[in-house]
């Protein structure tokens, strides 16, 4: 009886793990999907509401510029608050 528990705990142990890397995996996979998106809109064109193409004027650079600086960090605030919330 003692030897079947120890089988099943150790196979639900594995299937576990194995559910565990997949997940990681998939938030990888997510990621780079985003961040792929994330550079493409970078570079898209900006329109107004009407539809018309703003000219890639120093003001623009300027607010995607801070855009991107602020999404660079995203990663390094969510350790912190991890950090954070364990203690």
């Amino acid at each position: 009886m003692e030897e079947e528990f120890r089988k099943l705990h150790q196979g639900l142990y594995n299937t576990n793990v194995m559910l565990t890397k997949k997940v990681k995996e998939q938030k990888a996979d997510f990621r780079k999907m985003i961040e792929d998106v994330d550079i493409e809109l970078m570079f898209t064109d900006i329109k107004d509401k009407d539809g018309d193409k703003f000219a890639n004027s120093k003001e623009v650079m300027e607010v995607i510029g801070i855009w991107w600086n602020d999404k660079s960090k995203e990663p390094l605030k969510k350790l912190g608050d991890d950090k954070v919330n364990k203690k």
